[in-house]
């Protein structure tokens, strides 16, 4: 058990409390709720029909994040917990950055990584690299928490000191995480709604433009000749061979484009309803005789929520996305202006991560959707 959950349990016990009390009304589901119910019985539509010790304890895992969700949520529709729940923000952003740039200066110092940090060897661009993930579980959890509590600072005016705002900067930074475009296009989105005309269709366009590029970052590496075709001492983050050759340089696709056109070829194979939750993994020795994984690539995780819930979840699943997105676009319209460009960004950048990396286990995500739907309790 992580501290999280220690956490957890205890103020599930609390809020039990309170509930048998009447103190506290567990409430309406509203439209997100709905949808976070139709993404748990997916998990257990498929962990039925695929059942292993692998989808049974992935699916008590998505269990407890769905607590999470209806727990938090019936406390926030309390309206005294409404707004003081974001006076440790900046507590919060401190216990992230603090530990991270500590290590991250320890691996430098010492020249190796340690437990708040990443050692990559021939990372792409940038060569061998220390990412820095503090306590997190990894460094694109850590940049993805920062993004988060960004946004969440700006709806609630928090202004932090600024020696904490320049740590958390430095740290995102010391990630190394591509999400840095995704951040940037959701940013440019929202900067946009300051201007009008012109000016805003430029912005947009730029944002649709950088978006292109981290799209084809993600996916396509270029290299020197030399590089091209390997037959040994292959990275993992990449095919052994390139798929187009100039003069020169290639271009060669990364572990995230195997991966993502994987789950696509093998989903289709596992329809209606997916090959279990958390079960990618365990199918990547089938997926190598089959010829669909690359035999030189260690068996990753799906490394993306829209593919991966494709790969696992089945139709089930991904009608389940769907139905969480329009939920959340009909929760935009009862909040004001601001605060809807805001939170219309912070979903932008979370939408894109959701393509690019495996985001729903991230827990903090879960906090942000159960403060989210209750706002729809003060109509605010």
């Amino acid at each position: 058990l992580q501290v999280s959950e220690i956490a957890f349990l205890v103020l599930f016990g609390f809020w039990s409390i309170a509930v048998f009390r009447g103190n506290i009304s567990i409430g309406k589901p509203g439209w997100i709720g709905w949808a976070i119910l139709a993404y748990l019985l997916s998990n257990v539509l498929s962990t039925l029909f695929n059942f292993n010790s692998t989808t049974f304890l992935d699916l008590i895992g998505r269990t407890y994040l769905v607590l999470v969700f209806f727990v938090l949520k019936s406390i926030f529709e309390q309206s005294q917990f409404s707004t003081k729940g974001f006076k440790i923000l900046p507590w919060i952003l401190a216990l992230s950055v603090i530990p991270a740039l500590f290590g991250y200066t320890l691996a430098h110092l010492e020249g190796k990584a340690n437990f708040l940090v990443w050692f990559y060897p021939d990372y792409p661009y940038f060569g061998d690299t220390f990412r820095t993930k503090g306590l997190m579980q990894s460094p694109n959890l850590l940049f993805n928490l920062l993004v988060c509590l960004f946004f969440l600072s700006l709806i609630y005016h928090k202004s932090f000191n600024k020696w904490l705002k320049g740590s958390a900067f430095l740290t995102a930074v010391f990630t190394f995480a591509k999400s840095w475009l995704f951040f940037g296009v959701s940013l440019i989105w929202y900067l946009s709604n300051q201007t009008k005309g012109w000016i805003r269709i430029t912005f947009r366009l730029f944002a649709f433009l950088l978006f292109l590029v981290a799209a084809v970052g993600t996916y396509v590496l270029i290299k020197n000749g030399d590089q091209c075709f390997l037959s040994e001492n292959i990275p993992t983050h990449r095919d052994s061979s390139a798929f187009y050759q100039q003069d020169g340089f290639c271009f060669i696709r990364t572990s995230y484009a195997v991966l993502h056109s994987t789950e696509i070829r093998a989903g289709v194979d596992y329809l209606p309803l997916g090959s279990g939750p958390g079960n990618f993994i365990n199918q990547v020795p089938e997926l190598k005789e089959k010829g669909w994984y690359p035999q030189h690539m260690e068996p990753f995780e799906a490394h993306s929520t829209l593919f991966g819930t494709f790969f696992e979840l089945g139709i089930p699943g991904l009608a389940s996305l769907l139905l969480l997105v329009y939920a959340i676009g009909q929760q935009l319209k009862l909040i004001p202006r601001e605060q809807n460009l805001i939170f219309t960004a912070l979903f932008l950048f979370l939408a894109q991560e959701a393509i690019f990396n495996d985001i729903n286990n991230f827990r903090h995500i879960w906090v942000i959707l159960a403060y989210f739907a209750a706002l729809d309790h003060h109509k605010s």
